[in-house]
Formats: structure tokens, C-alpha cells, sequence
């Protein structure tokens, strides 16, 4: 940061001519140039998400998060997170401490093949519902909130896909036993961001899916790092399709819209 002159007096003046017109507004410019860049990126993703949307039945919400910005598109809404959950359930679990080896196996279970009996098993071991809500709390996820159950007795989380961009970015970070976790998902449970993501990129996600009266939800949450460590995370959460291909169809398109948007794909 430059050091500030203090010059007394007449001196200012004279100072002032010799030095030209103040560079606050030449700095205050140059401050400008990322947030229009990060302006037109906010401008491209939502018109590529708007053109996603078009081609599919169904609904989509997207946000990315890329070197620090949240940039958000389609309707922000929020639904039901389905299996989104198990990531919050299993860092509500390591938030008491490590996991001893059978609730290790349920973690991985949940996580590497959505299995719902392992992620129930976490669950109870991370306090229940109030457990993942002391973790929703930790991370300050304001759309993200406790609702009756559904199919399982954990899956009563609504979500927004800013807050699980959020949890991925959160999870990438930390580098830890869930990043791990994610970044080996069965291939039968990998469509979305994982389906999306480039060859030579690392990839961490998390998929969900579940059947309401009115459409299947179909959601992808992850992370992609390029070999040149760009890093971007994304969370696409989609309502009211027609059938689970539909939906996982829908929230792949999504993700690979961001993803070229991110310049990931290029």
C-alpha cells in the first residue's frame, strides 16, 4: 500500500500541481474492472442456465462460486434437499470429534453410495436433526432449515443452491475426511456436476433425488478443480420433472452450462 505524504501548508498546493490530479479515481477504476467482469460472468451464466431451462421440463436453480463470488441463476428456490443431506449429516458427525470405524463405513456408505441405512446411522450418531442444524448454523446457511421428514427420518431439510455451493466450497477447503469421501462416489451415483466436469479435473460432488406428488427433485452439488487449480463449485437443484432421467438430465445440462461459463470447459 503507498505511504501518504503529509505535506503542511502552501506546500500542498504546490505539491498537488507538481503531482497532477489525485489517482483515487484512477484506482477506484481499476477496482471497477473485476466487477464488471464478474457482472458479465453473473450475465452469461444466467443466460445459459435460461437457455438449459428452455429444452427441459421442470424448474432449475444454479449458483457457482468462483474465486470467491457467488453468482446465482434461474429462480433461487427452495426445496427439499433430499440426499444433499448425507454431506451435512456426516460433517455434523465429525463436528464431535473422529469417527470410529463402524460410523466410518456408514459415512463412506452414505456418501460414496447414497445409502440411506448408513446415512440414518450418522445421523443418530451426529445428535439428529439437532446435530446437522448446530453445522447449518456453524456455516450460516440462511436458506437451509429443518422441516418434517419425508422418506427417512433425516431427510427433513429444506435447501437453497447457494447454501449447498456453500457447504461444497466449505468441504473443498477443509480438505478433509468428506472431501475424500466425495471425490470417490460410486459411478452409478455420479451424474450432475460430476457427469459435467472435464477429463484431468478433480471432481467432489454429491447427487440427489426424490419423487413428490407433483415431479421428481433431482439435485448435483460439487466442486471441480482444473490442473491449473481453478476451483469452482456449484450447486444445481431442479423440481417438477417428469421422471428421475429427466430430472438428472436437466441438472447435468445445468451444471455443464456453468461449468463452460466458469471457463472450465473451454
Amino acid at each position: 500500500m503507498p505511504r501518504r505524504l503529509l505535506i503542511p501548508g502552501a506546500a500542498l498546493v504546490l505539491a498537488s500541481l507538481a503531482l497532477g490530479a489525485p489517482a483515487q479515481p484512477a484506482r477506484a477504476a481499476a477496482h471497477q474492472q473485476p466487477a464488471r467482469r464478474a457482472d458479465r460472468q453473473a450475465d452469461r451464466l444466467r443466460s445459459a442456465v435460461e437457455a438449459v431451462d428452455r429444452r427441459h421440463s421442470g424448474r432449475v436453480s444454479v449458483a457457482m462460486i468462483g474465486r470467491g463470488v457467488l453468482r446465482t441463476a434461474g429462480p433461487q428456490l427452495q426445496l427439499r434437499a433430499a440426499s444433499l443431506t448425507k454431506v451435512l449429516i456426516v460433517e455434523a458427525a465429525l463436528a464431535g470429534g473422529p469417527l470410529r470405524p463402524a460410523e466410518f463405513a456408514d459415512a463412506r456408505a452414505a456418501l460414496t453410495r447414497s445409502d440411506n441405512d448408513a446415512a440414518t446411522r450418522v445421523w443418530r450418531a451426529a445428535g439428529g436433526t439437532a446435530g446437522v442444524a448446530r453445522f447449518v448454523a456453524r456455516l450460516r446457511l440462511a436458506g437451509t432449515h429443518p422441516v418434517s421428514s419425508y422418506l427417512q427420518p433425516w431427510d427433513g431439510w429444506v435447501t437453497t443452491a447457494a447454501d449447498q455451493a456453500r457447504v461444497l466450497a466449505h468441504v473443498a477447503a477443509s480438505g478433509g475426511v468428506v472431501a475424500t469421501l466425495l471425490a470417490n462416489v460410486r459411478a452409478d451415483q455420479r451424474w450432475g456436476v460430476g457427469s459435467a466436469a472435464p477429463a484431468g479435473t478433480r471432481v467432489i460432488g454429491k447427487d440427489g433425488w426424490l419423487p413428490l406428488p407433483d415431479g421428481w427433485l433431482a439435485h448435483s452439488a460439487g466442486c471441480v478443480t482444473s490442473a491449473a487449480r481453478q476451483r469452482v463449485c456449484l450447486a444445481v437443484l431442479t423440481e417438477d420433472s417428469p421422471s428421475y432421467a429427466e430430472g438428472a438430465r436437466l441438472a447435468s445440462d445445468a451444471a455443464r452450462a456453468a461449468l463452460e461459463v466458469a471457463g472450465v470447459l473451454a
